[in-house]
């Protein structure tokens, strides 16, 4: 794929856990950036911790750097406590849904 490209992921579907309000979903968005539609977050894999990675509305991968990465993270967990750290899940920023997805969704997260 020429570099100027970028790839798309199609989001896959998913079971909703939870949702947060507008509040959380503003600073989320300031966090990422203007155009964020999608926060996936990765499992936590042999003790390492989570990770974040932002889409825009058409699938797009946003590109962040990877300290803003782990603190998207790490704000979702701390907003949805008691989430099973072998799950990865979505934040769907227009709605403050949170919701699990597959797990190959989110490796490259």
């Amino acid at each position: 794929m020429p570099r100027h490209q970028r790839s798309r992921t199609t989001l896959p579907t998913s079971t909703e856990v939870g949702s947060t309000d507008s509040e959380t979903i503003q600073t989320l968005v300031h966090m990422a950036a203007p155009q964020t539609a999608v926060i996936l977050l990765s499992a936590a894999r042999h003790g390492a911790p989570r990770h974040a990675a932002a889409y825009d509305a058409s699938g797009r991968r946003l590109a962040l750097k990877a300290t803003l990465c782990s603190s998207l993270a790490k704000w979702i967990t701390a907003r949805f406590p008691g989430l099973d750290p072998h799950r990865a899940y979505s934040l769907q920023l227009s709605t403050g849904r949170l919701a699990t997805v597959a797990d190959e969704h989110t490796k490259a997260a």
